[in-house]
C-alpha cells in the first residue's frame, strides 16, 4: 500500500506543532510549576530566585490567592513590608477566608508601622536630653 504525500502533510504539521509546544513548555514552564519551584526556593531561603519565579507566574498567568500569598511572604522576608502588605491584601481579596494570609498581613502591617515609627522617632530617641534641658 502506497501512502500519498497529501495524507502525510497533516501528520507532519501535527508532529511539528506538538514538538514546538513541548519545546515552548520546557522554555516557559507552566504557571503552577513556577509556583511549586518558588515554594521550594522559599523553603531553602532562596528569596531572590523565588521572587523571580513568582513575578513571572504573576505576570504570565492568572492572579491567584496562592501566588499573591507567596509574593507577600517573599517580600516580607526581603523586609519590603509595603509590597508584602500589598500582595497579602490581594491574597485576602481573592480568597477572603485565607486565614494564614490574614495573619501574615496583620503582622506585616505591624512590622511596617514599627519600622516607620523607628525611622521617625530615632532622632528624638538619640537626643541627649540632659544637655538639651540644661541649655534651657
Amino acid at each position: 500500500m502506497k501512502i500519498s504525500p497529501k495524507c502525510l502533510t497533516p501528520v507532519i504539521i501535527l508532529v511539528g506543532v506538538l514538538l514546538t509546544s513541548v519545546q515552548a513548555l520546557a522554555a516557559n514552564p507552566p504557571d503552577d510549576v513556577l509556583v511549586q519551584q518558588a515554594a521550594k526556593n522559599l523553603q531553602q531561603e532562596n528569596y531572590e530566585e523565588a521572587l523571580a519565579q513568582l513575578t513571572k507566574a504573576w505576570q504570565t498567568g492568572p492572579h491567584t490567592a496562592a501566588k499573591a500569598f507567596y509574593l507577600g511572604v517573599v517580600y516580607r522576608q526581603l523586609l519590603d513590608y509595603p509590597k508584602a502588605r500589598d500582595y497579602l491584601e490581594e491574597a485576602v481579596r481573592l480568597k477572603p477566608d485565607y486565614m494564614e494570609a490574614r495573619r501574615l498581613l496583620m503582622s506585616s502591617v505591624t512590622m511596617d508601622l514599627t519600622r516607620s515609627l523607628e525611622t521617625f522617632c530615632w532622632p528624638i530617641c538619640t537626643l541627649d536630653w540632659e544637655t538639651y534641658w540644661a541649655g534651657m
